[in-house]
């Protein structure tokens, strides 16, 4: 009898339950369901995005007035959730056909020069104390690269003229949700007008050439002396 009474209890409180949970909000419910479907959604768009890559040529004036065009390539991690630019770059290729140029490597790009038939590529460094440790206040963080017998060689950065080399390559190859990345030519007259190069070039009326490498840097005051408190303390 004690076991029927139990049963019959247990099986009214399930019935009072009902009629409690036919009583809950629907709004709320359908708020429930529509954050779970959002958040499931999230995840199966993060997990099937692929590497972003640009590819384009690109006009690239020289120091000497010279104009070649290069093909470039760049790519970076897939887009974070909610945002239209992609992730963290993680490399960056050149090829220049005629000298057999092609470079691969992690670091932004500052520029490509020629100088006396031999190809450099100057790459732009985090800076800071730990670059910055023991060498002069002038210095820039960059680093230098010759190519030779088809292989890359750093070179001394202080020996470079870094103050005849141009910072000559362009820079806002990835654009919004990728329509406006960087495709097909890039001109010279496009990066000028883009990247408002801030000297005239004597030479053709109203053209304008981009910063040596030495004037971007000192310009921007972003070379080793702006380390140089920290290093002192």
């Amino acid at each position: 009898m004690g076991t029927f009474l139990n049963q019959l209890s247990s099986l009214e409180g399930g019935a009072v339950n009902q009629q409690h949970a036919k009583k809950l909000p629907t709004r709320s419910i359908h708020r429930h369901s529509l954050l779970i479907l959002s958040v499931s959604l999230a995840v199966l768009a993060g997990c099937g995005k692929k590497i972003e890559e640009a590819k384009w040529s690109e006009e690239v004036r020289l120091h000497d007035g010279r104009m070649i065009v290069i093909e470039r390539v760049a790519r970076a991690n897939p887009q974070p959730f909610l945002s239209e630019i992609p992730g963290a770059d993680i490399d960056f290729e050149i090829h220049y056909a005629p000298l057999n140029i092609h470079w691969k490597g992690s670091r932004q790009l500052a520029s490509l020069e020629i100088f006396d038939g031999n190809a450099y590529v100057v790459t732009a460094e985090n800076g800071g104390v730990e670059f910055c440790e023991g060498k002069p206040t002038s210095t820039l963080p960059i680093k230098v690269w010759r190519q030779q017998a088809g292989e890359w060689v750093e070179v001394d950065a202080a020996s470079f003229p870094s103050d005849v080399a141009l910072s000559n390559l362009y820079a806002r190859y990835w654009g919004g949700n990728g329509v406006e990345d960087a495709k097909g030519l890039i001109t010279w007259a496009f990066k000028a007008e883009r990247d408002a190069y801030p000297f005239v070039d004597g030479k053709v009326e109203n053209a304008r050439r981009p910063a040596t490498i030495k004037e971007y840097y000192i310009s921007n005051g972003i070379a080793c002396a702006r380390w140089a408190i920290d290093q002192r303390r």
